[in-house]
């Protein structure tokens, strides 16, 4: 064949494998294009969804960098968060911080912002972390809610219990006045039948004294005006004063208590009247919960960082592992323990919860049905910290979970 054929065919099949290869580019790109197109469609979708939705959301990358946000939490943002009381909410208490620097998800957080305009707005947020193919952290999914309107609606329900606790407090104290004076004899003599009706009259109206007590302590709780005034207090003294107040019922029920408060610097700045309550609560519901005859331990450890954990463990009935979440909830009582006492009103729990987390101080436990329970309560070095309050709390008896 002759030379300038062959470099004609060559030429020739040149042309084609170009021609093919520009097809497949063609068709490649048209793939690639409507692609896009989709990717567009699906990204122009889920900002119309997001920015749509009533609540704000936003994403933060590992580094803590924002990657997506939508316009509410755009109007949310750049703000400084505040407590309830004006103080400024610690950035490493946020809960997008706590799941990027611990990779767990947060629990809510109530927190307040002040917008441009000067309204304050009140704020819930929560966040769970994303991870990838190989378990490494790659985003945190955040989520801000308005409870504004919640807030107000809440806080006009606790200022009528309020207002109702202290109207009812006069009649009752009426009632236990005079109910106790018949039993102690001031009046005429009682049959027997009618001594049986008087006691049960003032059993019941104790009863509704602790309750009224008890909702007024919420109510101080949750509209902030209760007071902490910490003092240097000795941990150790605190914690035996309390355990011989409940003698009586732990020597009724033949429980073994155990103590043990080893502390490097016992005295440390708290509220004895509230950490009393913290601790008689505690204790009432381990010695109230925990089967005639079991053990009680209760005891205090100083931690390497100059905090004081106080603890408080049983081995009664303990808490069912699908339950544990709901333990500090308002009004909750476990399943298990409303089938063995229908006293408890399910306010106890929520309310030291609520007078430690206020004080600066921490709660948390450890349990399993029927082997027990284990209460900590952390006090930071520095103690707990003070708070202005026009009105103090009252004891607890009564109020046990």
């Amino acid at each position: 064949m002759e030379p300038h054929q062959n470099a004609s065919d060559n030429v020739d099949k040149w042309i084609k494998e170009k021609k093919s290869i520009e097809d497949q580019v063609e068709i490649q790109t048209k793939e690639l294009k409507e692609e896009q197109e989709k990717l567009l469609s699906s990204n122009r979708l889920m900002k119309g969804l997001l920015d749509n939705l009533p609540i704000g959301v936003f994403v933060m990358s590992a580094q803590g960098n924002p990657m997506i946000m939508n316009k509410i939490a755009k109007e949310l943002s750049g703000r400084t968060f505040e407590r309830e009381d004006g103080t400024p909410y610690p950035a490493e208490e946020l809960p997008v911080n706590v799941t990027i620097k611990q990779e767990i998800p947060a629990t809510r957080r109530d927190l307040i912002i002040t917008k441009v305009d000067g309204k304050k707005v009140r704020l819930a947020m929560l966040s769970n972390p994303v991870f990838d193919a190989q378990g490494k952290l790659e985003m945190a999914i955040v989520v801000l809610l308005d409870i504004t309107d919640e807030y107000f609606i809440d806080r006009a329900k606790t200022e009528f219990v309020s207002l109702a606790s202290h109207q009812l407090r006069t009649p009752l104290s009426a009632m236990n006045w005079y109910s106790e004076m018949l039993l102690k004899g001031y009046a005429d003599p009682l049959t027997k039948s009618q001594k049986n009706f008087v006691e049960e009259i003032y059993k019941s109206s104790q009863r509704m004294s602790d309750l009224v007590s008890t909702l007024l302590n919420v109510s101080r709780i949750e509209l902030g005006s209760f007071a902490v005034e910490p003092v240097q207090y000795d941990v150790c003294k605190l914690i035996n004063t309390i355990t011989e107040e409940l003698q009586l019922q732990i020597t009724e029920k033949k429980i073994t208590l155990v103590q043990n408060c080893k502390l490097t610097q016992p005295v440390v700045p708290l509220d004895p009247k509230l950490m009393g309550i913290v601790i008689e609560n505690l204790l009432t519901n381990s010695i109230k919960y925990t089967a005639a005859g079991g053990i009680i331990k209760i005891g205090a450890t100083s931690q390497k960082d100059g905090s004081v954990v106080l603890t408080v463990e049983d081995n009664g009935y303990g808490i069912p592992q699908s339950e544990q979440s709901k333990i500090f909830t308002k009004l909750y009582r476990g399943d298990n323990i409303k089938m063995l006492d229908t006293q408890g009103n399910g306010l106890g729990l929520y309310m030291i919860k609520s007078i430690l987390n206020s004080s600066g101080c921490d709660i948390w436990f450890e349990s399993a049905e029927n082997n027990g329970t284990v209460f900590f309560v952390k006090i930071p070095k520095k103690g707990m910290t003070r708070k202005a309050g026009k009105k103090h709390l009252s004891g607890m008896q009564g109020m046990q979970s």
